[in-house]
């Protein structure tokens, strides 16, 4: 038996556990808010529906898919682009976004999904073409001339452990 086998009815329970706590907790201790919940991403919330998706995500079986594997490739950069600093966090979700503001919306929902989505999409598509105007060139240049860069090195190494007295093993 595997320790956190979630699949998709022990995902909805496990978000709906979540969930009650905190409800739970704001009805008896009146601790929580939905602001204080949802304003930031290091928050318990937000660790535990990452946890729960990768914990689903890892036990599901996908073929190899193109399609799949370069938008994967570009989560990192994703991350990097649109949650880099509390500068970029503000600009985008509060002041572009507005999603403060969504709250008490009837469209919260809505709001949050397109905004999410298209943010996903607009930061993966800044991503690819980083990949390939930046890093796919850099990286042809960097295996043409790996192999005498590291002689090179090794040499500089050499004669700084000859001259320190270190013994190279």
């Amino acid at each position: 038996a595997v320790l956190y086998d979630v699949t998709p009815p022990r995902l909805h329970a496990s978000c709906a556990s979540v969930m009650g706590i905190f409800n739970y907790i704001d009805a008896r201790y009146n601790l929580l808010s939905v602001y204080f919940l949802m304003t930031d991403s290091n928050k318990i919330l937000a660790f535990a529906t990452g946890f729960t998706g990768f914990m689903f995500f890892k036990n599901v079986n996908i073929r190899y898919s193109k399609l799949i594997n370069t938008i994967a490739a570009s989560s990192f950069g994703v991350l990097l682009i649109h949650s880099n600093s509390q500068t970029m966090r503000t600009w985008l979700w509060v002041d572009t976004l507005k999603t403060t503001q969504m709250y008490d919306s009837k469209y919260l929902i809505l709001h949050a999904l397109l905004s999410v989505t298209i943010v996903y999409i607009v930061c993966t598509f800044i991503d690819y073409i980083r990949i390939q105007l930046i890093e796919k060139p850099f990286f042809r240049i960097w295996d043409k001339h790996w192999d005498k860069f590291l002689s090179k090195f090794l040499n500089v190494e050499a004669k700084i452990f000859d001259k320190i007295n270190i013994d190279r093993k």
